[in-house]
Order: C-alpha cells, then sequence, then structure tokens
C-alpha cells in the first residue's frame, strides 16, 4: 500500500492502544508549550495584530483567519524549546502536526477523533520524511520536512481523496524555506516562525490542492533530497506502515533546553554532585558533533541560551534545575549562573558520533578547586525511550507551563477527554474560559 492510501483512510480505532495513548501524551506536551510560548513577547505582538477571522486560538481571546491560527500556534509550539522530538527523524514532528492539525480541526469543527488521528498522520509522515530526507548540517530542522507533515494533518482534517492528500503534502513539500542552524545558536527569533511557517502552509495546502494548483509529484526529493539535503536510500516512505509509528518513538523533554545538550546537563550534575559553583575550576563536557555547536557562553538572549550547553549545565549545577523556570525574570542570567557558564568548555569527541542518534551521550569532568577531578557520563537523558518520563513527570511539566495563565488540572482533563469532543471549535471556546481572565496581550 501507498504511504498517501495508508495515512488519508487512517482510522482511529484501528490503531493500538499504545499509539492512541502517545498521542494524547503528545498532545498534552504540545499544548502546554504552545499556551505558555503564546505569552512570550513577539507572539503577544503577533496577536494583536492579527486580522479577525473564525478561528479561536484556544487559551486567548483571540479569532484569527486559519493560516493565521497556524502560524501562531506553530510558532508557539517552539518558541520556549520545550517541544518533544524524535532522533530517528532528526526533528520536531509534533511541533508542526499538532498546531496544524489543531487549526485545521476547529476551523472545520471536527471532532476530537478527527483532531487526535490528524496529529498521528501528520507525525508520522513528517517523521518519515525526516528519515528520508538528511538536510544539510547548517539547515535547522524546523519548517523542513516537518510542512509535510503539517501538510498532511490538514488534509486528513479536510478529508482529502488518497490522490489529493498526496499532492497536498507534496504542495506543502515545496514551499520549504532554507533554514539556518546559526539563527537557533545566536538566538534569533526567525528560528521559531520556520515551525510557523510550516503550520501555516499546511492549514492551507488542502486549498490549494482543491483550486487546482498542481506541483511535481517528486518536489520533495528535489527540494528536500536535493535542494536542501540528500535522499537516505535505505529507507522509504512506505516502511513498516501499520507495524511502526515514530510517534511511539518520541522523546519529551524535562529540561527547557535544546535536547543535544540534555545528556550534557545530567552527565555534569552527577560529576558535580556535593560541589558548590565556587568549588569548581572549571567542566569540560565531551559530546558528539552536533551537540558539540552548543558552545556558545555569552549568550545573548533566551533563546541562545536555550542553545548553549554552558547555560544549561551552569543551571542545573548553580540553581538545581533546568526547566522553563530558570528563564523567568527572577532567576534569567542569576550572578552564580554568568559566573560558572565561563568556566563550563564543549569539546567536540568524535568517538562519540557513531551512536548518534540512537544514543546522544555526553561526558561531563568536573575539576575541583581542591584538585579533585570527577568524571561522568550520559548515554541516554531523562525524557527517551529508555529513560522514559512518566505521565506524572508530564503532568508537573504541563502544570508548570500553563498554571500562571489559567487552569492547568481542567485543560490537562479537557485533552484527556477529546476522544469524546464532538466539536472542537466549541472546545476551543470551552477551553478559553479557562483563561479568560487574562487581557488580550496576555500576561508576562
Amino acid at each position: 500500500m501507498h504511504w498517501a492510501d495508508y495515512f488519508s483512510q487512517l482510522d482511529w480505532s484501528n490503531l493500538p492502544d499504545s499509539v492512541r495513548n502517545s498521542t494524547v501524551l503528545v498532545v498534552s506536551d504540545t499544548i502546554g508549550g504552545i499556551v505558555a510560548g503564546l505569552r512570550t513577547a513577539e507572539i503577544k505582538q503577533l496577536l494583536n495584530r492579527c486580522e479577525s477571522g473564525d478561528v479561536p486560538i484556544f487559551s486567548t481571546p483571540t479569532q484569527t483567519d486559519l493560516a493565521s491560527a497556524g502560524l501562531l500556534l506553530g510558532t508557539a509550539a517552539v518558541s520556549l524549546e520545550v517541544d518533544e522530538g524524535n532522533q530517528y527523524s532528526f526533528g520536531h514532528p509534533a511541533a508542526h502536526a499538532v498546531p496544524t492539525a489543531l487549526a485545521a480541526a476547529v476551523k472545520n469543527r471536527s471532532t476530537g477523533i478527527d483532531f487526535l488521528t490528524a496529529v498521528v498522520v501528520g507525525y508520522e509522515v513528517g517523521s518519515r520524511f525526516g528519515r528520508k530526507y538528511r538536510l544539510r548540517p547548517d539547515l535547522h530542522a524546523h519548517g523542513t520536512w516537518g510542512i509535510a507533515g503539517a501538510a498532511a494533518a490538514a488534509a486528513y482534517v479536510n478529508k482529502l481523496s488518497s490522490d489529493q492528500f498526496r499532492q497536498a503534502v507534496m504542495m506543502g513539500s515545496g514551499m520549504v524555506p532554507a533554514t539556518s542552524w546559526q539563527t537557533a545558536l545566536d538566538g534569533d527569533t526567525i528560528r521559531n516562525l520556520y515551525a510557523g511557517h510550516a503550520a501555516m502552509w499546511g492549514t492551507v495546502a488542502p486549498a490549494l490542492v482543491s483550486a487546482g494548483f498542481t506541483v511535481p509529484i517528486d518536489i520533495a526529493d528535489r527540494t528536500l533530497g536535493n535542494v536542501l539535503g540528500c535522499t537516505d536510500i535505505s529507507t522509504s516512505i512506505d516502511d513498516l506502515l501499520g507495524e511502526r509509528f515514530d510517534i511511539e518513538l518520541n522523546y519529551f523533554k524535562p529540561y527547557a533546553f535544546c535536547r543535544y545538550s540534555h545528556s550534557a546537563i545530567e552527565a555534569a550534575q552527577q560529576a558535580a554532585h556535593g560541589l558548590t559553583p565556587k568549588e569548581i575550576d572549571h567542566i569540560e563536557v565531551r559530546t558528539f558533533l552536533r551537540a558539540s555547536t552548543l558552545n556558545n557562553r555569552v549568550p545573548a538572549n533566551q533563546l541562545a541560551a536555550k542553545f548553549s550547553i554552558p547555560y544549561g549545565v551552569a543551571s542545573a549545577i548553580a540553581l538545581h534545575r533546568a526547566d522553563q523556570a530558570v528563564f523567568s525574570p527572577a532567576l534569567f542570567q542569576n550572578p552564580d549562573v554568568m559566573n560558572l557558564i565561563d568556566r563550563v568548555s564543549v569539546v567536540h569527541d568524535a568517538a562519540l558520533d557513531e551512536a548518534y542518534p540512537a544514543e546522544m551521550v555526553a561526558k561531563a569532568v568536573v575539576y575541583g578547586r581542591d584538585g579533585t577531578v570527577r568524571e561522568a557520563s550520559c548515554k541516554e537523558a531523562k525524557g527517551s525511550q529508555t529513560n522514559p518520563l512518566s505521565p506524572g513527570d508530564l503532568y508537573h511539566k504541563f502544570e508548570g507551563l500553563v498554571s500562571d495563565f489559567g487552569d492547568a488540572v481542567k485543560l490537562w482533563d479537557a485533552i484527556a477527554e477529546l476522544p469524546s469532543v464532538v466539536d472542537m471549535r466549541d472546545w476551543a471556546v470551552q477551553i478559553g474560559k479557562l483563561f479568560s481572565n487574562e487581557s488580550k496581550e496576555g500576561t508576562t
């Protein structure tokens, strides 16, 4: 069976329980990030500039058009660097699938089951494209192959035929931007817009196909497999249809930092256990090539800090935490963190490249001022399939992201009840009431 035939006809009731359970957790985790992301300064301003429309942006008073909803939700999903990911596709399928499926399902007044199934469709198509097309190293994955997953999610919600579904996915694949990995390292927030751009184009791809626009059926091979990267000939989009679901093979982030830094954070915490920052002379982190690019000791802003192993390690040791709270006004650029960050170095260890992506290995060596040397390593940080976060852990993370703005308990429960929802627009409106005490500009 061709992948477009399979995913355009996917039935929630035929999915394994494990896939359905994973999907609800992925949706919960992503929505938690979106709620908090919608409160960032840039997105609050963008909310105020949106044209009015008939798509409620859940948890805010704003209603806008479909494309703007995709842009807002997709950008919010990645703005705090708390979104889940998939190391086998080298990116973040849910950050593209969930916002697009949500915007399209609210617009179409779809059922909760159709929304959740669209998330599975978008996740799996996007992740399979990520497995097949390997991007050039100087590109950021956001907004690239994920746009195929976004278009797939919207195509499913709009109940396109198999042929139209494939065209919509290819229409999205023809809109792939030339992204930049360096924007994340430098803290340029256009990086967040990459995912929003994908969700925006994903939401409108079905309309473009229905309007009669045409697209080469091999456009993904040209854009993703040639211009922006290469094709892995050992894999196919059709591989293991109905047998392997990448949404079950994901990782969740316990720390509000790029996933490549998580093993370094845990290794350094273990090696420095019992030491205060003043007792540490310096720390050397050794890690695989991609992670070694996260070596900025002077991050210009919060986004750059989230892509800085020195900042993550210094926060974890000085503040004993590395969640979104370390970026609060009270803790961001804490003097103890800023003092320690200058003493953290990051080194590429070629021997650790072989294990990637199955393992994201980091080693930390902590040199004490008393002359002692302590070492620790981490193969798989918390949140991976081999070192998973529990549902309780995920709720704790969710609560930390949502509770400053609305009722986290009721929102968590409302997401769990999505399979019984009849009208996603009504659901979004009801969710808005959990946040009704906010002004249009939101809170800081």
